[in-house]
């Protein structure tokens, strides 16, 4: 349990600190080694709200969540179909 919560706090810094794409790749490890890491939609939530504009389009403004929600719906099937 430790761990988990020791790899939210460095993912949560690494939002902060970092770009996207940084804290993604870590996030993405988050969820390979732990079930169900929620966290990596919040962080991407944490990115919108951080830095996502106003733009015109409706779409854009969850684009991050929904980007980072994806490795975690890829690793959960993942997990399913192979007895990961």
């Amino acid at each position: 349990m430790w761990k988990r919560i020791l790899w939210d706090i460095l993912c949560l810094a690494l939002a902060f600190m970092a770009p996207w794409w940084v804290t993604l790749v870590f996030g993405t490890l988050g969820a390979l080694f732990f079930s169900w890491y929620l966290e990596l939609v919040i962080l991407g939530a944490i990115y919108d709200a951080l830095f996502g504009g106003v733009s015109m389009h409706w779409y854009r403004h969850l684009i991050h969540t929904g980007i980072f929600a994806l490795p975690l719906l890829v690793m959960q099937l993942a997990r399913t179909t192979f007895d990961l």
